[in-house]
């Protein structure tokens, strides 16, 4: 088995039994336990460097340098070797490495371990450093602890770099965005009451920090803990619980994106892509498109809609159908990216496809043997592509896309009458609603609030709990079957 490194030293993983003819010589030094996991023997590299950092003979703005060559190797380290073992353990989670007989995930298990035992050390490390920076006439600002003269300084600067933050919601209409490689980001939970959703402000292109000389000292302030420190100013109209600063390391071969007006920012960040064989794939442009629609009752607000008045649906996934299109197309995409594995993404995609097929066929049963084709959503409604391909008809509180507020008395008092009129006997919310429209609605007619899920996101817990798109589609067979009847 692969093992973390435990103090100083590496412990040279047990060697397992041979399942290939290997050469005489290989055999006996796997036996005798000769070769280490050049995974973890690197870390124990970097730990040196990191060691440099901490080293107090080492003049101070060196050891600061050795502290960032420190974090750029792990970056780095994460980007190339992680990914690609990650990548393995998904593809070929039973393949052993020649020498230490582990697989991809025992190496990516013993790698996590190791790097969890360096943070701490890290972490004095840097403190001790501020301190020597302290002692050398230069601060870096602390936010919990700002004198008056330095609130001056902190929100002068923060004003100028407002106009620069787009801070953006995640819920039910919005879906998360793509995080930029390697970019820092500030995460916020944000809300109203029991209502609380993400809140995303991304530091992209922004500088890391600004030196200010205040009371004959120098003063660094860090761009990223300004911005978390006034994220309250970002989302005014909403409660700030907490705040952390965010940061994605990836390695990518394939570049996968929805498309569309919501995505329009996705040029600028493929633009500075330094990949000439980077593949990447629009899921828009893997189905047949349908606009975005209003309905009778819906309540509508003012979009950036292209010049016609139209513009597509840019909720492609929440059919079926189009899952099976857009899966084949992925398939097809890293195999050519990864042709060395072609057939097992060829087979992969076939049976995943084959689960598909068979979530149709429940769709189209459950629809067939209804007792009516109507639902009712107390919501937003980004299933466009679902009520098309089944035939359904809706009703819905707003547009897939919209900035949900207050929904208006015309807009409740329609769905009220709509749901008594019909007799229907659910009415639907979407993921991570605060479900109040729902509530007025069923208390009104007696229907009962049940969720669609439209895979947009979902809550940390189903995230933790390993949600697919199958199961919450599954669920969403049941939703409808109850809601038809």
């Amino acid at each position: 088995m692969c093992q973390a490194e435990k103090g100083p030293e590496l412990t040279a993983p047990a060697a397992p039994e041979a399942s290939e003819p290997e050469t005489e010589l290989l055999a006996e030094a796997k036996a005798a336990g000769l070769f280490l996991d050049r995974e973890l023997s690197w870390l124990q590299f970097n730990r040196r460097v990191l060691e440099q950092a901490g080293d107090p003979t080492v003049p101070l703005l060196e050891r600061l340098k050795f502290l960032g060559i420190y974090r750029s190797n792990l970056e780095e380290f994460f980007m190339v070797r992680v990914g690609s073992l990650t990548h393995r353990a998904a593809l070929l989670p039973d393949e052993r490495d020649e020498k230490t007989g582990c697989t991809p995930g025992e190496q990516v298990s013993a790698i996590l371990a190791a790097v969890a035992a360096q943070q701490p050390r890290e972490e004095r490390i840097y403190r001790r450093l501020l301190e020597d920076m302290r002692d050398a006439g230069i601060d870096v600002l602390d936010f919990h602890k700002m004198t008056k003269p330095e609130e001056v300084v902190a929100k002068k600067y923060f004003s100028e770099l407002r106009p620069l933050l787009s801070p953006r919601v995640v819920d039910g209409g919005h879906p998360f965005p793509f995080i930029a490689n390697r970019e820092i980001y500030v995460a916020a939970t944000i809300g109203k009451g029991d209502d609380f959703r993400l809140g995303l402000v991304s530091l992209l292109r922004l500088p890391p920090w600004r030196v200010v000389e205040l009371d004959g000292r120098q003063k660094v302030v860090l761009t990223a803990e300004l911005v978390r420190h006034f994220v309250p100013q970002l989302f005014k109209k909403q409660e700030v619980r907490d705040a952390v600063l965010l940061q994605v390391t990836r390695n990518a071969d394939v570049f996968i994106y929805v498309g569309g007006e919501s995505d329009a920012w996705v040029k600028t960040v493929l633009d500075g892509v330094d990949n000439p064989n980077l593949r990447v794939v629009t899921l828009m442009d893997c189905v047949e498109l349908l606009d975005e629609e209003t309905v009778e009752g819906m309540q509508t607000e003012k979009h950036d809609h292209e010049a016609d008045g139209t513009e597509p649906d840019e909720h492609v996934w929440t059919s079926p159908r189009n899952a099976a299109r857009i899966c084949q197309k992925l398939s097809d995409t890293f195999a050519a990216a990864d042709s060395a594995h072609a057939a097992a993404y060829a087979q992969r995609c076939g049976d995943y496809v084959e689960k598909l097929d068979q979530l149709d066929a429940e769709f189209q049963d459950v629809v067939a043997h209804a007792a009516r084709k109507t639902m009712v959503f107390a919501d937003r409604f980004p299933l466009r592509y679902f009520a098309e391909a089944y035939g359904l008809d809706y009703y819905a509180a707003y547009p897939g896309c919209a900035d949900a507020a207050e929904p208006s008395a015309a807009t409740v008092a329609f769905l009220i009458d709509k749901v008594r009129a019909e007799n229907i006997p659910v009415v639907f919310t979407i993921e991570l609603s605060n479900g109040k429209l729902a509530d007025t609605i069923c208390e009104a007619t007696g229907a009962k609030k049940l969720e669609f899920a439209t895979c947009h996101n979902v809550t940390a817990q189903a995230f933790a709990d390993g949600a697919t798109y199958l199961q919450l589609m599954e669920r969403n067979v049941q939703a409808l079957r109850e809601a038809l009847n």
